[in-house]
């Protein structure tokens, strides 16, 4: 099992690697995914009253759901600390 860790930590950087513990980044971790989830769903919202086509809509919103995701796990969830 630390093998694979070790590889995929050399193969894909080590952006979510975290010094906190894991209840910390759990408590953080809620509410980043609920504010994706909220945009998520404020997008997919968005695209339906304009009328597009729900399956586009739902593709749309995805992409903001991976992308704020993303940003917000980055940036508040598994940051170093004392940054």
């Amino acid at each position: 099992m630390a093998q694979r860790q070790h590889v995929a930590r050399k193969r894909f950087g080590q952006h979510f690697l975290s010094d906190g513990a894991i209840v910390d980044d759990g408590l953080r971790f809620i509410p980043a995914f609920l504010v994706a989830f909220a945009v998520n769903f404020l997008v997919l919202q968005g695209l339906l009253e304009l009328g597009t086509n729900p399956y586009l809509a739902q593709l749309g919103a995805c992409a903001a759901f991976v992308g704020v995701g993303f940003v917000l796990n980055y940036v508040f969830v598994f940051r170093k600390r004392g940054e």
